[in-house]
């Protein structure tokens, strides 16, 4: 009986479940793969489906396409991320694209300030704020929370800072808006463990990045010891992000990346 590999294991954590953040093209940066051949790749490592992102706009159309047309039985969810291009914290834009069928709304990322100000892009870039002068939560963000609520849709923190996404997230929950950490290692959000274990613990859910290890953004103990602060349905782990800059993750070395298990967000809600 020949022992298993590696890749044997990985390859049967990876069936049936979900990858959550996934920047496909086409897009304003450079991707390796579209949405039509993404999706055939979770078809070949028989994954149950993934979210599509993209920085400059929302997904789910494109995700309602390949899904009515592509043949496959991985199904792909679409997003909307607050930038600027789609006017912020747009409550319109929000609704619109949740009738479209998105699943995840993101917070600013390439417009928060937190990324303007730690990619030195101060002057370049106009930001989106998320909290008034006194640092309280905008009206416009709460009134994005109600649609999520409506739809039964996810917010989640995009690239503002740890103490802004510790302070929406809190505000959220107790707002009944189920609300996701996104990827806390990453360089400039750096959030503490125990600030994630807390917020887990009071129903948010977390989203650990595989990125962030493969780029040295963060050591796989740091973010893998993260992992279990909490019940597994409150952690997803980590994403894949199809861009050029890493040629060979999907085309030779996908079983490297931890998946996004079906865990707590159950997106086969979203199915049918």
């Amino acid at each position: 009986m020949m022992n298993k590999t590696n890749k044997d294991h990985a390859s049967e954590l990876l069936a049936g479940s979900y990858e959550m953040h996934v920047h496909t093209a086409p897009s304003h940066y450079p991707r390796l793969l579209d949405d039509w051949e993404y999706a055939a790749c979770l078809d070949q490592y028989r994954m149950a489906g993934s979210v599509i992102k993209k920085h400059l706009g929302g997904t789910a159309d494109r995700a309602a396409l390949v899904n009515a047309h592509g043949g496959f039985k991985a199904k792909l969810f679409g997003t909307l991320v607050l930038n600027r291009n789609v006017g912020g914290l747009n409550p319109a834009a929000v609704e619109a694209e949740l009738q479209m069928g998105a699943c995840l709304i993101y917070l600013p990322t390439q417009s928060a300030e937190n990324h303007i100000l730690n990619k030195q892009e101060t002057g370049k870039k106009q930001p989106v704020p998320v909290l008034d002068a006194s640092g309280r939560i905008l009206p416009e963000l709460y009134e994005i929370m109600n649609l999520i609520k409506a739809y039964d849709a996810v917010l989640c923190t995009g690239h503002v800072s740890a103490a802004e996404a510790d302070l929406i997230i809190r505000n959220g929950l107790d707002y009944g808006c189920r609300m996701m950490l996104t990827h806390p290692e990453i360089l400039f959000i750096q959030m503490p463990a125990e600030a994630q274990k807390e917020l887990a613990q009071k129903g948010a859910y977390i989203e650990k990045c595989w990125l962030n290890v493969f780029t040295g953004q963060s050591a796989r103990t740091k973010c893998a010891g993260t992992s279990y602060i909490s019940a597994p349905s409150d952690v997803f782990s980590q994403r894949i992000l199809a861009r050029q800059i890493i040629p060979c993750l999907w085309k030779e070395h996908c079983h490297l990346s931890a998946c996004s298990w079906n865990m707590g967000l159950r997106m086969n809600r979203y199915e049918g």
